[in-house]
């Protein structure tokens, strides 16, 4: 992969936070001539610069993902930065994903989101959104705007939504993963991926991340990946990983 940041952002010693994910799960790996040199852990980050090729190798244990059907690389550049308001947006986020060969079924692990997580929608285009406004309210699948407004906290009972569709034309599910401030977080009942099936784009995730998880008053950023969690023989490409930006969340829930 080549990192190339924006004119504005540091481009040397850029921080790269990698993860293995296993079926939506993280698991241990190692990464060689890391600082880490070859420990197992479930994140690495890696120090690299900009406008270059990045080519590091990986050791996974057999017995970490012997039964998963899909592997992700996932990854999270500049995981502690937040961008400035209004001076443009960047995601920062993404995976490389692979299928088991030996593996053909989703049979492994079964979409985990409850129907109540679901709103009833009919998008033809891919839709991902985080923020505290619900999908009741923004009409034709309007997101909200985070370019010059700050999504903001003010008490522990304001929700704040992880909001995604697939599209019309992927009907197979995705496990997402949500960030905050870099860090992975185990947001859906302590697993760190909710695994969602959007049904060709009829229904929408809006899941409401646990108060708990929002983070101590203050400026933070939030933002998720949705992997696709089963390749078919024939991927196609509509099957891509899908990211939101790093969106600015000001929590200040005690006035």
């Amino acid at each position: 992969m080549i990192i190339s940041p924006d004119k504005s952002m540091p481009r040397e010693n850029i921080p790269l936070r990698v993860y293995a994910v296993g079926d939506g799960v993280p698991v241990d790996f190692s990464v060689e001539s890391s600082f880490y040199n070859g420990e197992f852990q479930k994140m690495h980050e890696l120090f690299v610069e900009s406008d270059e090729d990045i080519i590091y190798n990986i050791k996974i244990p057999r017995d970490e993902i012997k039964d998963a059907t899909v592997l992700s690389i996932v990854y999270n550049c500049f995981p502690e930065y937040i961008p400035k308001k209004g001076l443009g947006r960047f995601s920062g986020v993404g995976a490389y994903t692979m299928a088991n060969s030996a593996k053909n079924t989703e049979g492994f692990r079964q979409n985990t989101a409850d129907d109540s997580d679901y709103y009833i929608t009919n998008y033809e285009n891919t839709y991902s959104d985080i923020g505290t406004v619900p999908l009741s309210e923004l009409p034709n699948g309007d997101s909200e705007n985070h370019f010059y407004n700050d999504v903001e906290i003010t008490n522990e009972d304001q929700p704040l939504y992880i909001k995604f569709n697939s599209g019309g034309k992927a009907n197979y599910s995705y496990d997402i993963l949500l960030f905050r401030d870099g860090e992975l977080l185990p947001v859906f009942g302590g697993e760190y991926s909710l695994r969602v099936n959007c049904n060709s784009g009829k229904r929408t995730l809006q899941y409401c991340i646990p108060p708990e998880f929002l983070g101590a008053d203050g400026l933070h950023t939030f933002c998720f990946v949705a992997i696709p969690a089963f390749l078919p023989n024939e991927v196609s490409l509509t099957m891509s990983t899908q990211t939101t930006a790093k969106f600015r969340v000001l929590v200040n829930t005690e006035g």
